[in-house]
């Protein structure tokens, strides 16, 4: 293969993983916040998506009125049968979770 046809088959393959977004995924407008993905992963199990579900306990995340501060330390201790995130999240994402738990509210 000549070097001008390879580097146009190149080109093409290179263009066409862009165009058919072959990024990395991080489009904000494209993907679900990484809060949202923490917090189907780890909690709509017992919170339910919308916040409501209250499975084992959990409470109503879609009627709280618990201030951020309050949330961010649950979530990072635990309460219940809710198990701590501290060691599995940052400070950062905890806070994060707070602020889409806060989302879920009505």
């Amino acid at each position: 293969m000549s070097k001008a046809l390879y580097t146009i088959a190149a080109s093409a393959v290179l263009l066409s993983l862009f165009a058919c977004g072959g990024g990395n995924g991080t489009n904000s407008a494209q993907s679900e916040s990484s809060a949202a993905v923490h917090y189907k992963n780890e909690c709509s199990s017992c919170h339910g998506r919308s916040g409501n579900l209250m499975m084992g306990g959990a409470k109503d995340l879609s009627k709280s009125v618990i201030p951020r501060d309050e949330a961010v330390a649950i979530i990072s201790g635990g309460k219940g049968m809710m198990p701590p995130f501290k060691d599995k999240f940052t400070a950062q994402e905890i806070n994060e979770l707070a602020v889409y738990a806060e989302s879920l509210r009505k």
